[in-house]
């Protein structure tokens, strides 16, 4: 399974000013790489939206790679 966060420009860039990178690009390489819903043609990514929590997608992870609590290891 492959999954693509659809993450906007703006949270984008404002994710970026919290990694320890931030001083080696800025907004301006960025903006040059940057794609909006840049998936792969055949649609076989799991798009997963900005609004998704942490926990939302580590779930749904868990759940699609049939990892979740109620499996033994």
């Amino acid at each position: 399974m492959l999954y693509y966060l659809d993450i906007s420009w703006e949270k984008t860039l404002r994710r970026h000013e919290t990694r320890p990178q931030r001083s080696q690009f800025g907004a301006g390489e960025m903006r040059q790489w940057y794609i909006e819903r840049d998936v792969l043609p055949d649609g076989c990514e799991c798009v997963i939206g900005e609004d998704s929590s942490m926990t939302e997608i580590v779930q749904r992870i868990l759940v699609d790679a049939d990892l979740t609590a109620d499996q033994p290891l």
